[in-house]
């Protein structure tokens, strides 16, 4: 049986028409393809692309232990992305990855759903001292917020200046809905705990300040990725907190 996404109730009752892909049972569209590709040309799209592999390597060896595994460099500077891919022992693609440093021991993978076995499986295969590793794809959420009006959206939700943000950055966003959300605070997930106190002073990743996580806010890991071609956000709230997030940007 194909597995679903936290939003998948959502998408049914909003009369979505499904496929299966990469072993998901994924939402392709609501009133129409072209419709809703030329609504995130112009405008702005939400999708939920929670299907996508999220992977943690953490420890004192897991840049070198990327860096030697990807095509691409990988950054050390927190906040910072690179697209690259991981490649077997004879130069053949395993699969392209989005790889952002969190800290200089603590970096986030995001890969296609239907390579992703392959993927952790050549991850722990080569693993070395000083590494650990952690899928977890059905704890977190995808959601792709992209076309040219991405920033201005996101902005009502957030302090953090996203218009400093250059492709390939991320940032924890402080997300407020704009009305009462949920009596109880959440927490900030502890994979991305502390990273808003040690960004370093890169001029591209905005400088928030830590975000206070009270009143139904949130915080939740922002990149400025994306495979659409427009502007646009990728955010990776937890599961728990997925739909909050979902209907409060439609909103």
């Amino acid at each position: 049986m194909a597995s679903r996404t936290p939003l998948y109730e959502w998408h049914r009752s909003a009369g979505a028409r499904f496929i299966e892909f990469g072993g998901w049972e994924m939402s392709l569209l609501y009133t129409g393809i072209v419709e809703e590709h030329v609504t995130v040309r112009k405008a702005v799209g939400l999708f939920d692309v929670s299907h996508m592999g999220k992977i943690f390597v953490e420890g004192p060896s897991s840049h070198d232990f990327l860096d030697h595994l990807s095509a691409n460099e990988i950054p050390m500077t927190p906040g910072r992305a690179r697209y690259t891919h991981l490649l077997r022992d004879d130069g053949t693609i395993i699969d392209d990855v989005i790889v952002t440093c969190l800290a200089p021991d603590r970096f986030f993978l995001v890969c296609n759903a239907g390579p992703r076995a392959d993927v952790v499986s050549w991850l722990r295969d080569h693993m070395i001292d000083g590494v650990r590793l952690a899928d977890r794809t059905l704890e977190f959420l995808c959601l792709a917020v992209q076309g040219p009006r991405a920033p201005e959206l996101l902005q009502r939700f957030t302090s953090v200046d996203l218009s400093r943000t250059k492709p390939f950055s991320g940032a924890v966003l402080d997300f407020v809905p704009p009305a009462p959300w949920g009596a109880a605070p959440r927490a900030v997930p502890p994979e991305i705990e502390g990273w808003g106190r040690t960004r370093a002073t890169d001029p591209s990743m905005p400088h928030a300040k830590e975000p206070t996580v009270s009143d139904g806010r949130t915080a939740f890991l922002a990149t400025r990725t994306g495979y659409t071609g427009e502007p646009g956000f990728e955010l990776f709230p937890t599961a728990v907190e997925g739909l909050s997030v979902w209907e409060a940007v439609l909103k």
